[in-house]
Order: C-alpha cells, then sequence, then structure tokens
C-alpha cells in the first residue's frame, strides 16, 4: 500500500486535532499558531497522497497540475518548518530560556533529516564574517569618510569582541 504511512500520519494529526480543538484555549499567539500548524499539518498530509496518486495516475492528472500540487505540497512543508521555528521562539521567549532556542534551532535541520543544511548552518558564521570584511573593504574605496568611521567604531558586529 503506497498510501500507508500518509494515512497513519492523518489519523494521528486528525486526533491530536479532535483532542486539541474540543476544549477552549487561551487566544494566545503560540496556541493560535499551533492551531494553524495542525491545520496545515493536515493540508500537507492531504496534498502529499494527493502528489503519490498524481505520480501513479498520469492519465488523471496533467503534467501542470502535477506540477502545482508538488509545488504546494513543497510550500507547505516550508511553511511547517517555518511554524516550528517561530513556535519554539515564542516559547523559549516566554520562559526566558535562550541557550534552550539556541539547541532547537540549531537541531532542527537534523530533526528534519537534513544533514546537508546542518553543515551549512554550522559555517553560516564564518561565511557572515568573510562577508562583512568583503564588504568594509568595499566601503573603505568607495565611500568617503567610512576609514575615518572605522577608526571611531572599533567593533563590528559584537561590541568589545569583534
Amino acid at each position: 500500500m503506497i498510501y500507508g504511512a500518509q494515512i497513519v500520519a492523518l489519523i494521528l494529526v486528525l486526533f491530536v486535532a479532535i483532542e486539541f480543538f474540543q476544549y477552549r484555549r487561551l487566544r494566545i499567539l503560540s496556541t493560535k499558531l499551533f492551531e494553524e500548524y495542525i491545520i496545515f499539518s493536515i493540508i500537507n498530509i492531504i496534498l502529499e497522497i494527493t502528489c503519490i496518486y498524481g505520480v501513479y495516475h498520469a492519465d488523471i492528472f496533467s503534467m501542470k497540475m502535477n506540477r502545482f500540487l508538488h509545488q504546494l505540497y513543497i510550500f507547505t512543508m516550508m511553511l511547517l518548518s517555518f511554524y516550528i521555528y517561530v513556535y519554539i521562539d515564542i516559547k523559549c521567549k516566554v520562559t526566558k530560556n535562550y541557550n534552550a532556542i539556541q539547541f532547537s534551532l540549531r537541531a532542527i535541520p537534523l530533526v528534519l533529516g537534513s544533514v546537508f543544511s546542518f553543515a551549512i548552518f554550522l559555517v553560516y558564521p564564518f561565511i557572515i564574517a568573510k562577508r562583512i570584511k568583503n564588504e568594509e573593504e568595499l566601503l573603505e574605496k568607495e565611500l568617503k569618510g567610512y576609514k575615518e568611521y572605522k577608526k571611531k567604531v572599533k567593533y563590528r558586529l559584537i561590541p568589545f569582541v569583534w
């Protein structure tokens, strides 16, 4: 059965949705985000089932329709990833636990199964540092008075460090 995992996921998400929407909740941002996350999860799973069906039944779906469904599916996947980041951010700000958010945001690419994006995330600070140096060289060449400004302001990004 090619739809087995998707049907199980849909049943689980529907069960969570029924349990969640059964009770009244406080109307705060994190609750609203979680409600939207559940709704988008259901839409995403239905789109995934539709995409699989479209691939195996190409005589029913045109290529344009199939491409549109796949793009919509990918968009909902990206939207769900964004919701995870925002939800974790809000929850950690409420508890004032910024170490947890730093750990969570660095671990999400691994949780989502992307070792490649995790590697990029580890290299990203070095890429930004190189970009800052290149921009400063360009500003020194092109912008009058930037050398004097640079002498006054010693730190580029992190006060008293760099």
